[in-house]
């Protein structure tokens, strides 16, 4: 091993030595990080086209380190009631990601308004969890569908509600065939308009018979091969907490939320970070339930980003103060 200080055995300190030092230094601290960029390669299989590219993922991974490591020194001094991680999308900018990784939009078309429901949920039990209806978690890939797989999670478990029957329905179904109702596939959507899609369509196909590609392609909804049918939909009061707290006790809600860089490297915890106000709602998941934890009470939400993103595939999400919009567009369907 060298030692640093031998650079200073001359009385004569040159600038060949200061060339050196500044070598060693830089060699020695770069160590860690060039470590867990190789690791991270690794876990996720993540490959470049060029060395320039992986340079500039590289200096996005260093960046992002540094803010997880931020972070989570907060959260172990008990000032944030979450961890963030280095997962795989740590190599993003969340300006990237939000580009490909999100989905939510009210953009063009939007279905008919549609009567708010309101449910008084003072007396309801203390904790609610539909995860034992859930189907596995997906990913949706780079594809801004998240609008798709919220409706879907809501509908499958109406569906495992109405027939006592757990089966995967199919996103790539609405990403491809729901645009006359106002979707835009990959380039967002709404989760009413996939309801309303459903409704007129007379059903959508199963998973096994549509699987998804996680890109816009040609419709080949087929009838056949329908796996659930739906003959209405209902919204929430907009921003009526209370209301989805109630509606939560009976069912899984589908949610927009405003998603941020945070919710990007979500690791674990009960998920409190601060948004916008009011919200911009940029992201479709489902409220699977509801409990309170560590003090705070908060929502079960699955997301559409794979079991290795948040809680194998969830978020813990503070409760009570309409945190990123949670209740300003929520909505579920009726088979």
């Amino acid at each position: 091993m060298i030692h640093l200080f031998s650079f200073f055995d001359n009385s004569c300190f040159t600038m060949m030595n200061f060339v050196l030092l500044f070598a060693v230094l830089t060699t020695v601290l770069a160590v860690p990080q060039d470590h867990e960029w190789t690791k991270f390669k690794v876990q996720f299989g993540k490959k470049y086209a060029t060395a320039e590219e992986e340079a500039q993922r590289h200096s996005i991974f260093v960046q992002n380190m540094e803010k997880v490591k931020q972070h989570n020194e907060r959260a172990e001094n008990g000032e944030v009631s979450y961890t963030l991680g280095m997962n795989k999308f740590a190599d993003l900018t969340f300006e990237e990601f939000s580009k490909t990784h999100l989905g939510y939009s009210n953009k063009g078309k939007v279905p008919a308004p549609r009567k708010h429901v309101k449910s008084d949920g003072s007396s309801l039990r203390d904790c609610v969890d539909w995860r034992g209806f859930a189907t596995k978690i997906r990913d949706q890939g780079k594809c801004g569908s998240s609008w798709a797989f919220s409706a879907i999670a809501s509908m499958e478990f109406a569906h495992a509600l109405a027939t006592g029957q757990i089966q995967e329905m199919s996103e790539q179904n609405l990403v491809d065939c729901s645009g006359p109702e106002g979707d835009h596939g990959c380039e967002g959507g709404l989760m009413d308009s996939a309801f309303n899609y459903t409704v007129i369509n007379g059903g959508i196909d199963t998973e096994a018979s549509y699987p998804y590609i996680g890109i816009d392609d040609d419709c080949h909804f087929n009838k056949k091969n329908v796996g659930l049918t739906l003959t209405s939909y209902a919204d929430l009061a907009p921003g009526d907490e209370l209301s989805l707290f109630g509606t939560v006790y009976e069912r899984v809600v589908s949610v927009a939320i405003q998603a941020t860089f945070e919710l990007q490297l979500y690791s674990g915890g009960i998920f409190s970070s601060v948004c916008e106000t009011p919200a911009q709602l940029n992201h479709g998941v489902a409220i699977f339930g509801y409990d309170s934890q560590d003090g705070y009470d908060l929502w079960i939400i699955r997301n559409s980003w794979g079991e290795d993103w948040g809680e194998d595939g969830y978020v813990r999400f503070a409760r009570g103060q309409n945190l990123c919009g949670v209740a300003d567009a929520a909505s579920y369907p009726v088979i």
